[in-house]
């Protein structure tokens, strides 16, 4: 009688430690989900760079935008090179077109990239 109990107590200590883990790491989702959502309201809502390599890129759009090329002769300004690939900068360029800001625009090409390397990873691990 006393094993069967020992065994109903360590089932029910074992379940309740299961529950309180499993709150945990739902708390721990809502901040990662919360941290997320608060990063993409920071990305659209932002006017300026956040980073020195955001004005190069911003640079080279609107330079694609205005003068319809991409890639420049070292011997003469700008001397910077391209980051991203082709694909990037017509994208961000067609959003120019629709009204967007630079910065506004290359973020939203950015963030759903970054995104769905988040969610494909795990299926690359396999």
């Amino acid at each position: 009688m006393q094993a069967l109990s020992s065994v109903e107590s360590s089932t029910h200590k074992r379940l309740r430690t299961e529950v309180w883990f499993r709150r945990i790491l739902i708390l721990f989702a809502m901040v990662a989900v919360l941290a997320i959502l608060s990063q993409l309201g920071l990305l659209l809502w932002a006017q300026n760079s956040f980073a020195g390599g955001e004005a190069v890129v911003a640079a080279h759009s609107m330079m694609l935008v205005h003068d319809g090329t991409l890639y420049y002769d070292f011997n003469h300004y700008p001397y910077t090179v391209a980051p991203y690939t082709p694909l990037f900068y017509l994208l961000d360029a067609g959003l120019q077109q629709l009204g967007l800001t630079a910065y506004t625009a290359a973020r939203l090409i950015s963030f759903p990239a970054l995104l769905g390397i988040v969610v494909l990873r795990p299926l690359c691990a396999r």
